[in-house]
């Protein structure tokens, strides 16, 4: 019932893209201003610069944090966000 403050979106999922999905969720008025950020393993400047030219907020690579650092980056795009708002 109540949207997210955050989405957390891979790239290479089985049924769609990440950068579809992306799409699919900046065109749907509804959910169009939630953040979105990459957490992946696609290591792809082209990737990159395609998904954050589309709206996403960030790319993490999940091979080079901890599932702790993850939480901690997580809280920083979600004050970025605050702070935005």
């Amino acid at each position: 019932a109540e949207a997210p403050n955050l989405i957390l979106l891979d790239v290479l999922m089985p049924e769609i893209s990440g950068l579809e999905l992306l799409d699919s969720i900046k065109n749907n008025e509804s959910i169009s201003q939630i953040p979105i950020v990459f957490l992946t393993n696609l290591r792809d400047d082209d990737t990159i610069k395609q998904g954050l030219a589309k709206g996403a907020i960030g790319y993490l690579m999940k091979t080079e944090l901890t599932p702790g650092q993850v939480v901690e980056e997580v809280k920083l795009f979600l004050n970025q966000t605050s702070q935005i708002s």
